[in-house]
């Protein structure tokens, strides 16, 4: 086992060597002379988290088939824990969630034998996020919800931070805006706590959205405006972020004149980008600012433009706001069976994203008992 071990080193620590810190070579160093017991493994778990960090996966997911066959001959299973799950958050950074989901749930039921419950609310917290995304609601709340009380009482900001944003999203899906506020602004807290200034852009933008939503204009604004100040001037991505929405709630507060500027540099900023969900947003809005001030000439090409980027980004929201829009558009010019038209393909788009949010409603509502029974669910049943 030990020859085995050396001949690892010696295959990565030329590669390594040279291009990971100083830490990662001094361990890979300690690994090839360690005798194959616990504390072999447990240096090369410090390995794996080292070249996860630096999203050096393929290295990572070397170390842990080599660990993993060691601490599984010595039946150490809280290393083998450690492992599974990096192997896990491997398979979550690579996309392939159902393998993430899986394995997941092995290093949950080792980490539960080992009696660790701060990694089984970590692994809780992870499967909450993963579930959530795929649409699976129920399972993804159980597992969130059971995990945010440790996760809490340890202070473990970044990993409440992810929850808290999977439960708020949740929720706004589900059409429970409050609620996604309660979770938004717990999740800002938990960015402030640790500093994180793109969390921090996150998280104020998305409140925001669900003060825009709620018609909120002045919270959503002062949300947008504290997003911006968070985002480096020179990051075009995330200015270009933001701005739409920005344009946008100043346009809804009649403020033409700082709506105008937000959305001009907003559509400049995301042709830059190629980012096609904003740029329909933020040529809605400047479509619709130029058809308040009766340019229609102007307001129908931007209009055009929007309609045309939001079939291309299938953005179903966007498209619903550009018919209203056209609409009102075409009604003014005294095309009715045009406006007709656009009427009738808004409400089909209506009732197709309520019949979603209905779907999800149903789902989470069977979950909210649960919330208030969080310290009796560490791990929910599968």
């Amino acid at each position: 086992m030990k020859r085995l071990f050396v001949l690892f080193f010696v295959l990565f620590v030329g590669s390594i060597g040279f291009s990971q810190n100083e830490e990662l070579d001094s361990l890979t160093i300690q690994l090839a002379y360690q005798n194959p017991d616990t504390s072999k493994v447990n240096t090369s778990i410090s390995i794996i988290k080292l070249l996860f960090q630096s999203k050096d996966f393929s290295k990572a997911s070397k170390f842990i088939q080599q660990s993993e066959k060691l601490a599984n001959d010595l039946g150490y299973k809280e290393g083998l824990a450690k492992i599974i799950y990096y192997k896990a958050k491997i398979y979550q950074e690579e996309g392939r969630t159902v393998k993430a989901i899986n394995t997941l749930k092995n290093a949950r039921l080792l980490f539960s034998e080992v009696k660790d419950t701060l990694s089984v609310a970590k692994v809780n917290s992870s499967l909450g996020v993963l579930e959530i995304e795929s649409g699976n609601y129920k399972e993804g709340l159980s597992y969130a919800l059971s995990s945010i009380n440790e996760l809490e009482k340890r202070n473990r900001f970044e990993d409440l931070s992810s929850i808290y944003k999977s439960l708020a999203n949740a929720y706004k899906t589900s059409g429970n805006l409050d609620k996604a506020i309660t979770y938004n602004l717990k999740r800002l807290n938990a960015d402030n706590q640790s500093n994180n200034t793109k969390r921090l852009v996150e998280t104020n933008k998305d409140l925001g959205d669900i003060y825009s939503t709620k018609k909120n204009y002045t919270q959503a604004i002062s949300y947008y405006e504290s997003a911006l100040g968070y985002a480096n001037s020179s990051d075009t991505n995330l200015r270009a972020s933001i701005l739409p929405y920005l344009g946008d709630a100043y346009l809804k507060k009649d403020d033409y004149k700082t709506s105008a500027r937000y959305l001009v540099e907003a559509i400049k900023l995301n042709r830059e980008v190629d980012n096609k969900k904003e740029m329909a947003i933020a040529l809605n809005a400047l479509g619709e600012l130029n058809l308040v001030q009766n340019r229609l000439q102007t307001a129908e090409e931007q209009l055009l433009e929007a309609a045309n980027i939001g079939k291309i980004a299938n953005d179903d929201v966007a498209l619903m706001e550009n018919y209203r829009l056209m609409k009102t558009l075409d009604s003014i010019k005294g095309n009715f069976e045009s406006a007709f038209v656009w009427q009738s393909e808004y409400h089909k788009l209506k009732e197709k994203l309520d019949s979603q949010q209905t779907k999800v409603t149903s789902l989470i509502t069977e979950e909210v008992d649960q919330e208030a029974n969080q310290d009796t669910i560490l791990i929910p049943d599968t």
